[in-house]
């Protein structure tokens, strides 16, 4: 997917890790393009499309969350109840 293809969607990315075809890799929050130029509109950064290399977005799976972090409960749950001997 293109940077245009990308801020095109309906809900645009907030966030979005730009690698440019030199290896540099920044982070722009709130992009949008203006001038053939990807700009951040909440921090200070920009990067012209035609340098892009590849984009990352980042999305939050609540079910990925709690499957990582429900079996570590657990662990340390029967943990602190062995070693308290209660």
């Amino acid at each position: 997917m293109s940077a245009v293809d990308l801020l095109l969607q309906p809900e645009p990315p907030e966030r979005v890790r730009v690698v440019t075809n030199e290896g540099a890799e920044l982070i722009l929050e709130m992009p949008v393009i203006r001038a053939g130029a990807l700009v951040a509109t909440a921090a200070p950064g920009a990067v012209l499309v035609r340098d892009v290399r590849s984009l990352e977005v980042e999305k939050v799976s609540i079910m990925r969350t709690i499957g990582l972090t429900l079996p570590g409960a657990i662990i340390l749950a029967f943990v602190g109840k062995r070693s308290c001997r209660c």
